[in-house]
């Protein structure tokens, strides 16, 4: 079975979408799974400590690279703005570092993709 798993850790985001989703990971693999990560390279993440416990860890570009979404002045920052791009762009970052590959599950712990970009992705899976 392969399952990919996508989660970001920052200051804003917190590290409990990466360790929720690296002890998932570690229980899949003792039953045979094939696990592994996409994760947005951020100042904090905690990239290494998925590779140290044995996982492959896909980088989507940094907030720098990537295209900054259009934030609307009179709501301020949302969800959304934690993922860095819009979720069209993740979404198509992610089905790129996907490598057309078809994987079982796509697990996500990430409170800035919702249900459109699930919604694109869903093929993949």
């Amino acid at each position: 079975m392969k399952i990919v798993f996508r989660t970001d850790a920052s200051r804003k985001i917190g590290s409990g979408h990466v360790m929720r989703c690296l002890t998932l990971a570690k229980a899949l693999k003792k039953e045979g799974a094939k696990c592994k990560f996409i994760c947005r390279d951020k100042k904090i993440n905690f990239i290494e400590k998925i590779k140290k416990n044995g996982f492959e860890v896909i980088l989507l570009p940094t907030f720098k690279q990537a295209k900054k979404i259009q934030r609307n002045k009179d709501t301020g920052p949302t969800y959304s703005d934690w993922i860095g791009v819009s979720w069209r762009e993740d979404a198509k970052q992610t089905i790129n570092a996907l490598s057309k590959e078809k994987i079982d599950w796509l697990i996500i712990d990430h409170y800035g993709i919702e249900k459109q970009w699930q919604k694109k992705l869903r093929p993949f899976t």
